[in-house]
C-alpha cells in the first residue's frame, strides 16, 4: 500500500513553515491544512544521532503544537 493510500483516512496538519515541505506534499499528492505560526524551539540533543534528528523534532513541534488534535489528525 502506498503512503498516499495509508494517508487518506487523516487530516494531515503542517506544523512546518518549510515551503519545501509544503511543496513535498503538493507533489505527492497529499491533503494537508498548514497550522498557524506557534513558538517551538527545534534544539535536539548533540548526540543524537543524525537518522533520530528529524523524528525527535517532529515530536517536538507535536508536543508543542498550541491546540488540541483529533484522533486522525
Amino acid at each position: 500500500m502506498l503512503l498516499h493510500d495509508k494517508l487518506k483516512s487523516f487530516n494531515i496538519v503542517l506544523a512546518s513553515q518549510s515551503p519545501r515541505r509544503r511543496e513535498l506534499l503538493r507533489a505527492a499528492g497529499i491533503d494537508y491544512r498548514l497550522a498557524a505560526k506557534f513558538e517551538c524551539g527545534e534544539l535536539y540533543p548533540a548526540t543524537l544521532a543524525a537518522e533520530e534528528v528529524a523524528p525527535y523534532l517532529s515530536l517536538l513541534k507535536s508536543r508543542a503544537y498550541p491546540l488540541s488534535l483529533e484522533h486522525n489528525e
